[in-house]
């Protein structure tokens, strides 16, 4: 399929996102556990990886590009896709990340292979759905279930030209850092990290500090994708703090579908004991402003 067709493809599969906003946010608040506010923005930027990848299909991949000629000759540089890719996709964005990775590999021309987080197979089966629809041959894009007993053979296997992955877990680290020790060309890696945010910014509005770190610490519980707040002793950090002491009971844990809610209970286990050993070491080594239940 030449480059600009694939590009159309990906346009439609972002109008196909847009036109079923409503199914998507109630399949990722009831199987991501995600609140509506975060389902809405997570279809949205579903819909803009579609079109940026599509935007990106055209510019590298439609026409060669021609390169310089030291000595009179013709150069030209032409991409093309590597073969079968493999998608392997978490949990806390279950929908944006899956449809990010299975948009990439198709724009530069591959053949993929999504496997979507364990916790949310729904998700990714529609987002494949969608791809289908929108024109991707069936046997284009795959989508298969489970945990990593199916993630480690596939990307072990020898027909699989590239991986694309968001890891967070030591075990599917460890296994993507041997695939990627054996084809270090062929792979791609998103690896989260904490922000951390300084006093500056409480000189102006330590109000706006006060709900960032709310929300970044309620809206993905259990999340890797989640940022820390460091504050001195200024005037201007003592004011944020005391805005802190009421903002815990704001995001009283409920469920996740009721409207307004803005916290995201833990998805897994193992994040829970993470974080009750992590509260546990706070409360050691710090003063409890506020807490949230």
């Amino acid at each position: 399929m030449p480059a600009t067709e694939r590009a159309a493809v990906l346009e439609r599969a972002a109008d196909l996102l847009e036109e079923r906003m409503l199914d998507l946010v109630a399949l990722i608040v009831r199987e991501g556990g995600r609140t509506y506010a975060d389902a809405v923005s997570e279809v949205r930027e579903a819909v803009d990886f579609c079109r940026y990848y599509a935007v990106q299909a055209k510019i590298n991949f439609a026409e060669p590009k021609e390169l310089a000629g030291p000595a009179g000759e013709r150069n030209e540089l032409r991409l093309h896709g590597r073969g079968v890719f493999a998608c392997i996709s978490p949990w806390n964005f279950p929908l944006s990340i899956f449809t990010g990775q299975v948009a990439a590999g198709l724009a530069a021309g591959n053949t993929v292979i999504a496997k979507p987080a364990e916790q949310t197979p729904r998700i990714g089966f529609e987002s494949v759905k969608i791809f289908r629809e929108a024109g991707v041959p069936e046997f284009v894009v795959q989508c298969v279930a489970g945990d990593a007993e199916v993630g480690a053979p596939l990307v072990a296997d020898p027909r699989i030209a590239g991986v694309a992955f968001t890891a967070r877990w030591r075990p599917r680290s460890e296994l993507i850092s041997r695939w990627r020790s054996a084809r270090a060309d062929r792979a791609a890696h998103r690896r989260n990290r904490r922000g951390q945010r300084d006093d500056r910014r409480l000189l102006g509005a330590p109000e706006q500090v006060v709900d960032d770190v709310v929300i970044s610490a309620f809206q993905s519980a259990g999340s890797a994708a989640r940022r820390s707040a460091s504050c001195s002793s200024t005037p201007a950090a003592r004011r944020a703090c005391c805005g802190f002491s009421p903002a815990p009971s704001r995001a009283e844990s409920r469920r996740p579908g009721r409207a307004g809610h803005r916290r995201r209970p833990h998805h897994r286990r193992p994040f829970a004991r993470g974080a009750a050993a992590h509260i546990a070491k706070l409360r050691a080594s710090a003063r409890l402003i506020g807490e949230a239940r």
